[in-house]
């Protein structure tokens, strides 16, 4: 490694050149600390001995700095990976709620209200197009998601039926024999 001017005798470290004397600081080494090998941070360590970063120490602190960029990196992806293990939980919270919301719907059993607030959180927030309607099948809501997937806000949906979504490719019997089949875990796009 060909070494650099000290940076003590640039004109652009001027600034730092009281604090150096201050300090006592005769000696200061920078030293990259990449990240996805890309400029991230600077390791900077000063001495007050001169000359005190001959190659031995240098390369030390070269090891350092490949160190720490490796703590980042792993730091990060074990933020990632929790960040997935906490979707993929809350996930499987939503789908048993889900479910147990379901299934005390079909038996006309009231929601607890922090059951109820969940659910809602849960229609709002998900990524799947949901509608409801009422007795005489009128769509009475609709979460963001219908509205981003159909283009119908709730205002255009309101109180009209679930065949505004007909694209007018299937008969009736595709939708007789579609509702018949479900549940399903995914929704089927007509």
């Amino acid at each position: 490694m060909k070494a650099e001017p000290c940076p003590a005798t640039q004109p652009t470290t001027t600034r730092w050149h009281e604090a150096a004397r201050r300090y006592n600081w005769n000696s200061s080494g920078a030293f990259p600390v990449p990240l996805d090998n890309q400029p991230f941070n600077m390791l900077s360590v000063y001495h007050n001995a001169r000359g005190f970063f001959d190659a031995e120490t240098r390369h030390l602190f070269e090891e350092l700095a490949i160190n720490i960029s490796f703590a980042l990196t792993t730091f990060r992806l074990e933020r990632q990976r929790q960040a997935v293990m906490e979707a993929l939980q809350s996930s499987e919270q939503r789908d048993q709620l889900r479910s147990s919301t379901l299934e005390s719907v079909a038996r006309g059993l009231p929601l607890p209200e922090e059951e109820r607030h969940l659910t809602d959180l849960i229609y709002q927030s998900s990524s799947e197009a949901m509608g409801v309607t009422d007795a005489q099948n009128r769509i009475i809501t609709v979460n963001p998601a219908f509205t981003q997937m159909t283009g119908y806000t709730l205002e255009e949906a309101y109180g009209k039926s679930p065949g505004i979504l007909k694209s007018g490719k299937h008969d009736d019997a595709f939708f007789t024999a579609m509702w018949q089949q479900g549940p399903w875990p995914r929704p089927k796009v007509c």
